[in-house]
């Protein structure tokens, strides 16, 4: 149902809309009672504005923070899933230890210094070395290849043997254990070259003497020398290898349990909070006033125990109409609260007459009741102070009264019943009238 002029002569009820036509019409077509028809008499006639613009609630882009502390649940259970991933994800990872090797050069130069630890390390994993040392390991090569790593340490001689186990005795029993098997063989290679120039040597000294006694001693002090050289070359290219730093304790390797579950905590806790974020007010309800102050900052909450303070409060804003705004659901909680804001409002000294839903139910009575005309003159037209009607937010009688300064608005709520998306659409609707949440059970 579709709404023009609440003045024209189109007769009706004045009933609640469908959700299909509060969405299909727009709030800033609406039209406002009694502005299109009002004579230049009447708007002369027409009391000053109540409320300055400054009055006005602007309901612009919610605060991200109060999106994250509406939704307390989802933030709790990805921080729980997060940790509980972290937790089993980490700590499997066993121990290490570490072996440090350190080597010797007969050169200066700090690129042959480099490039020997850099050898050295590689010899470290090759498959020899790997395969002597799983001999004594009782393990495989392929087992042992996957646990072993070494590096090079810049600007020193140290190379750094690590390997990795299920415990920490195994770690460091490994790690000794290739380090040992990567100084026997570069040891042993090392002999082996110096065994193969000799036999080169004596080959050479064997094959085709000469006749002469003199040339023949001296081609064998020639060779004896190059023999030497050649000893000293081979010696100074292997240069002294030791162990400098043998492994004593293993260490956890990678992330432990607790940094897992930590991390795992952090990601739970960022993911829940950017779902929060997408999901926006999507299946969001009001939950607590306190959830509403952080969404909606601004806004004025009160309770149902509060009456007498919202009694009070509209007493001193000299304001005549005081709209009770039902929300989907709401009609008992709100008709009860017309009736205690009567009581509390005569207290004051006050005329009332409260207007239940029924009433504004006519079209003819809602008009009469309703209309600008009315609420400027509520004493004249009503024959009381105040005038306190209860309309539901999606109906038509809120529409004459939606865009309004001259009144003041109470919408109600249900804690845990009303969607925080239809709360905020009847404060946005009743922006002008400086509207307050009332929570209800």
């Amino acid at each position: 149902m579709t709404t023009t002029n609440p003045r024209s002569a189109r007769s009706g009820s004045l009933r609640p809309r469908t959700q299909q036509e509060s969405e299909a019409q727009s709030r800033g077509s609406r039209p406002r009672h009694g502005t299109a028809e009002r004579s230049s008499d009447e708007q002369a006639a027409t009391p000053p504005n109540r409320h300055s613009d400054s009055d006005v609630i602007e309901y612009a882009a919610l605060p991200p923070t109060g999106l994250l502390l509406a939704r307390p649940v989802l933030l709790l259970v990805c921080a729980i899933i997060g940790a509980v991933i972290g937790l089993l994800a980490t700590g499997n990872g066993g121990y290490k230890a570490t072996a440090t090797l350190e080597f010797n050069t007969n050169s200066q130069d700090s690129n042959v210094t480099k490039q020997t630890g850099q050898t050295l390390a590689r010899t470290s994993s090759a498959q020899a070395v790997l395969n002597e040392a799983a001999t004594g390991l009782n393990t495989t090569a392929g087992d042992l290849a996957g646990r072993v790593t070494s590096e090079w340490q810049a600007d020193t001689r140290l190379v750094d043997v690590t390997v990795t186990a299920t415990d920490q005795q195994a770690a460091v029993d490994a790690a000794n254990a290739v380090a040992n098997t990567v100084i026997r063989i570069t040891q042993a290679t090392q002999q082996a070259a110096l065994t193969s120039a000799l036999a080169n040597s004596n080959a050479v000294l064997s094959a085709s003497p000469l006749t002469q006694t003199a040339a023949e001693d001296a081609r064998q002090a020639q060779i004896g020398a190059a023999l030497g050289l050649r000893q000293d070359a081979i010696i100074g290219d292997s240069g002294a290898l030791t162990i400098a730093d043998p492994a004593v304790e293993a260490s956890t390797a990678g992330l432990s349990r607790a940094l897992g579950a930590a991390v795992g905590l952090a990601a739970g806790l960022l993911l829940g909070g950017l779902a929060a974020l997408l999901l926006g007010l999507r299946g969001l309800r009001v939950t607590s006033g306190r959830t509403v102050r952080a969404l909606l900052p601004d806004t004025e909450i009160a309770s149902e125990g509060q009456v007498a303070k919202l009694a009070g409060e509209f007493v001193e804003t000299g304001a005549s109409t005081l709209a009770v705004v039902a929300t989907a659901g709401t009609l008992p909680q709100s008709k009860k609260l017309a009736d205690e804001l009567g009581a509390f409002l005569r207290a004051h000294g006050r005329t009332v007459t409260v207007v239940g839903p029924e009433r504004v139910a006519d079209r003819a009575t809602a008009l009469a009741l309703l209309g600008r005309d009315v609420r400027t003159d509520v004493p004249g037209q009503v024959g009381t102070d105040i005038l306190v009607p209860v309309v539901p937010a999606d109906s038509d009688a809120a529409a004459l009264l939606e865009g309004q300064s001259d009144l003041r608005a109470l919408i109600v709520v249900r804690r845990r019943r009303t969607f925080v998306s239809r709360a905020l659409q009847a404060l946005t609707s009743f922006a002008r009238a400086r509207p307050s949440l009332v929570l209800a059970k």
